[in-house]
């Protein structure tokens, strides 16, 4: 099962107002949630939010999830309509699966508002590309071979 990884920083009430308040909406269980505060701050997340100390091992599955999220919308390629996300479960399953059967670690979603530019963007591609840095999935593999494309080597693998 996967687990979803939000990294904060002084942001208590956005957290709570805003993604962890969607994450509800769409269903994901309290104990996939995990965030990552610095150590000045843990007593204060902690007295605020529920206790997330987890331990993140080889082989888990991560979703990074920034702490303002309120929604993910998709494009509905025959209306050529962006719809709200309600179902996350299955949209992280899917990413995972898509790494499985590609031999990657990585999967993301575009950040594009655009339904006439994205209309002729594939669905799904397994090549080095853009990955949104609010919301993607990765599998932690220690020995999984990184290639560099740029600057980022955490986001640059195919």
């Amino acid at each position: 099962m996967f687990k979803i990884v939000i990294p904060s920083l002084s942001r208590i009430d956005k957290i709570k107002k805003k993604t962890l308040k969607y994450l509800d909406e769409c269903n994901i269980d309290k104990n996939l949630i995990y965030i990552f505060v610095i150590k000045e701050e843990y007593q204060q997340y902690k007295d605020a939010l529920l206790d997330y100390n987890n331990i993140i091992i080889d082989g888990d599955y991560i979703i990074r999830f920034d702490d303002d999220i309120n929604k993910l919308e998709l494009l509905n390629r025959e209306t050529l309509k962006f719809e709200k996300v309600l179902n996350l479960n299955e949209l992280f399953i899917r990413g995972f699966n898509d790494c499985l059967e590609n031999m990657t670690i990585l999967w993301g979603l575009i950040n594009g508002g655009n339904a006439y530019w994205l209309r002729n963007v594939k669905e799904i591609v397994y090549n080095s590309n853009y990955v949104c840095g609010g919301c993607y999935g990765f599998i932690i593999d220690k020995d999984f071979k990184t290639k560099c494309i740029n600057d980022d080597i955490e986001l640059g693998l195919y």
